[in-house]
């Protein structure tokens, strides 16, 4: 991908050195938009299946388990509320979910949660 966008980036100073068409620029960034779109998709196809299929291990390995767990409706608003705080990309903010994560860990190991 990396390539080729380098190419239409190539076609497009060139174009901007010597225009012969008007329609050049919108048919790279097309072409462009369709080529990411379709690479895009077909990861998320592939993602999705390999999900489905972990997913099912998973549940047929450990339903008993997970049955037991008397999980809340606020724990999976934590989990969720995790993973967009660590949507920031803020290594501070890394640190402390990681020093927090490890802290409930031991905690949790020691009988204290």
């Amino acid at each position: 991908m990396r390539d080729r966008l380098n190419k239409s980036y190539s076609s497009v100073l060139q174009w901007v050195r010597h225009p012969v068409g008007e329609n050049l620029p919108s048919q790279l960034v097309a072409r462009t938009l369709l080529g990411k779109m379709l690479v895009f998709w077909l990861f998320f196809a592939v993602m999705v299946g390999i999900s489905a299929l972990a997913v099912r291990g998973v549940l047929r390995e450990f339903s008993g388990q997970i049955a037991s767990l008397k999980l809340e409706w606020y724990q999976f608003w934590i989990a969720a509320s995790i993973g967009g705080l660590l949507s920031l990309r803020l290594r501070s903010l890394y640190l402390s979910v990681g020093v927090g994560a490890a802290a409930f860990g031991i905690l949790r190991f020691l009988g204290i949660f």
